[in-house]
């Protein structure tokens, strides 16, 4: 890759190189029992005398299912920094709350990446925990690439290993690129979509919200200061400890990015975020609780109910003229027990501001 930096790798050497890998991950998928890479990175690829690309470095491999309900979450955690790459980890892996097995699908992720790399020489989503999560990336605007490998690339990187593809129906839809028959075999039966997610923009992921880019973001909170300790750690692993509900101001590491966090009590329970991509880190939580809360299941063990109970509006009083921004989603969620609804307005029009509003619940203001 060091020889191409100027000039980018074409299209048919990217899926040259894609399909020799993906060959190389079947085999271990295939094998009894099946073989999860868990290190799979560019650096990790290698060319021999006859031209093919092949895979290396397999200390890292393993033959073991993880499943974190079942696991003692700190030893799994110490696995995973141990013998993967944070920037190639797949959702599951920096999310163990979720309690979503990690197997072989973590391979495709990783390849999704892989793939992202070979592109555009970078990875999809740095180093930044969140991100993976959300599965929120963007294809480069001057990409020289087909529509048909940006919708490979979104295809492949899917947040849920339950939907996110399985090794041959990714290796049939590079080698169809490739106007080539797929040698990799189906034992699974996998059906192979006949239309892959749109390439509707370059700049953004379908379905997901652009996000301002401001220094600060300020929340006015309704709830209490353990309402609110809930509700943050159900998303950031804090380094430290947090202070007295007094008061506090704190600075801690988020997903890789520093943020400070200030409390405060007294000035209409106001806490406010500082820090280069705080903005986005506190949008992408809003986005991750909308989506939670709407699914079937209602309220998980990973939604904090604050969720629910709390009306929340970010504002950026920095900003005298807001960026005029179009998106706007509202997701409905109705509870089981008494059918009291729940509406989550994104409206980035006027001030960037997120409103999760509630209505018809016991004890909440909305502001």
């Amino acid at each position: 890759m060091n020889e191409n930096l100027n000039s980018g790798l074409s299209e048919e050497m990217v899926l040259r190189i894609f399909t020799d890998v993906c060959e190389a991950v079947a085999t271990l998928h295939y094998s009894q029992p099946p073989v999860v890479h868990r290190d799979l990175k560019v650096e990790n690829i290698l060319r021999n005398s006859k031209g093919d690309f092949v895979l290396c470095d397999y200390g890292s491999a393993s033959t073991t299912p993880v499943d974190p309900k079942e696991s003692k979450l700190s030893e799994v955690e110490e696995e995973i920094q141990r013998y993967t790459t944070l920037s190639y980890r797949a959702p599951e892996m920096v999310d163990l709350y979720s309690g979503k097995i990690i197997y072989t699908k973590s391979d495709i992720w990783a390849l999704g990446c892989l793939l992202y790399k070979l592109c555009f020489f970078t990875v999809p989503f740095g180093e930044s925990v969140l991100a993976i999560q959300n599965g929120q990336f963007t294809i480069p605007e001057n990409s020289r690439y087909s529509k048909e490998m940006h919708s490979l690339i979104r295809y492949i990187l899917e947040p849920d290993p339950h939907i996110r593809p399985d090794i041959y129906q990714v290796s049939s839809i590079a080698f169809q690129l490739r106007k080539m028959s797929c040698p990799v075999l189906n034992p699974s039966s996998s059906s192979v979509p006949r239309q892959l997610p749109e390439d509707n923009s370059k700049s953004a992921i379908p379905g997901k919200s652009k996000v301002a880019s401001y220094d600060s973001k300020r929340i006015k909170w309704i709830g209490t200061f353990d309402i609110l300790k809930k509700f943050v750690e159900c998303d950031l692993k804090l380094d430290g400890k947090w202070s007295s509900p007094g008061g506090c101001s704190k600075k801690f590491t988020c997903y890789n990015l520093d943020i400070s966090i200030t409390w405060y009590p007294k000035k209409l329970n106001t806490l406010v975020f500082h820090g280069e991509e705080s903005s986005g880190l506190v949008d992408a939580l809003i986005n991750v609780y909308a989506e939670a809360i709407s699914e079937d299941d209602g309220l998980s063990n990973n939604v904090c109910v604050s969720a629910i109970h709390s009306s929340i509006a970010t504002i950026n009083p920095a900003v005298d003229e807001p960026e005029q921004m179009s998106n706007h989603c509202i997701k409905d969620f109705e509870q089981t027990d008494n059918h009291q609804k729940v509406s989550i307005e994104h409206d980035f029009k006027l001030g960037c501001q997120c409103k999760i509003l509630a209505a018809d619940l016991e004890g909440v203001s909305s502001i």
